[in-house]
């Protein structure tokens, strides 16, 4: 038998609770111009996997569209 061990109650109160993803969020979410060397992507096509590193993990190569 184990000996008596103190409890407490916890109260959930959401008008004190924090969102971290909002302040995460740029102010404005529409198009930013991108830099010299970024690329947007367009849509990934294909994804393969091929034999494993000889770290043990797996390769994997994806076929890429790219925007503009």
């Amino acid at each position: 038998s184990y000996p008596e061990r103190p409890t407490s109650t916890l109260t959930n109160r959401e008008a004190y609770r924090v969102d971290f993803d909002e302040g995460l969020l740029p102010e404005d979410r529409g198009e930013r111009e991108l830099e010299e060397d970024e690329y947007e992507v367009e849509r990934i096509a294909n994804v393969r996997s091929s034999k494993k590193t000889r770290y043990g993990r797996t390769r994997r190569e994806y076929l890429v569209f790219w925007k503009g």
